[in-house]
């Protein structure tokens, strides 16, 4: 399992367990317990910011910047 704190302003493709959609998000922050995540969103036209638990969403990839 990714250690979500190491994820800190990276890209990564997500999906919820419980839907078959796709996500790409930035990862903004992590709570200090590690179980929390605030994920920036984009789906195209706006962003949204919004916290998941880390039990509610399925990690997929992760995208290393240059």
């Amino acid at each position: 399992m990714v250690e979500l704190k190491k994820l800190g302003g990276k890209r990564i493709l997500f999906k919820y367990f419980t839907g078959q959609m796709i996500y790409e998000a930035r990862v903004v922050e992590v709570s200090p317990s590690g179980e929390f995540v605030k994920l920036r969103i984009f789906n195209g036209i706006a962003e949204r910011e919004v916290w998941n638990h880390r039990g509610k969403i399925e990690l997929l990839e992760v995208w290393e910047e240059e």
